[in-house]
């Protein structure tokens, strides 16, 4: 047993557990509908951290998938996406991601983040000021703070 053991344990975390983030479910609101916005899904697609589950119809919907579990992030882009990346100023859009499980929750914001950026200095030819402008928020845990790490009350 004493043998056993480690040796178990050695292949389950060798093999059998992977803290590898990616196809985080996904739910799309493209009020834009335009050749940039669709590109951009593409591209959150196309990375394989992110699988968009659902194109919602309206803003409305999106709370509904996070709120059943449906989806884990959420990426809402606004009427005038690819007019003000055509105009040359930063093009807002909104992503809410379920804080509940603080570490996915931290991975995908930091994939979205690199992702809009890389996304942002092709459309614009080199690392200059970003056009875009991701507003980021986090529900039900937006301090993103792990159940253990919580104090006691």
């Amino acid at each position: 047993m004493a043998f056993f053991m480690p040796v178990l344990l050695l292949l389950i975390f060798g093999y059998a557990i992977t803290l590898d983030v990616n196809n985080i479910k996904t739910i799309a609101y493209d009020a834009d509908r335009s050749s940039m916005s669709r590109e951009l899904l593409a591209e959150l697609t196309s990375s394989g951290y992110f699988s968009i589950v659902r194109t919602a119809e309206d803003q409305r919907e999106i709370d509904a998938w996070l709120d059943s579990g449906k989806a884990r992030v959420a990426v809402s882009i606004p009427v005038d996406f690819s007019e003000m990346i055509a105009s040359g100023g930063a093009a807002q859009l909104q992503v809410i991601v379920d804080g509940s499980d603080s570490n996915t929750a931290t991975i995908a914001l930091g994939y979205l983040n690199g992702l809009m950026d890389s996304y942002g200095q092709r459309l614009s030819g080199g690392p200059t000021t970003p056009l875009i402008d991701p507003r980021i928020r986090v529900w039900y845990n937006p301090e993103l703070k792990s159940e253990t790490s919580s104090s006691p009350a």
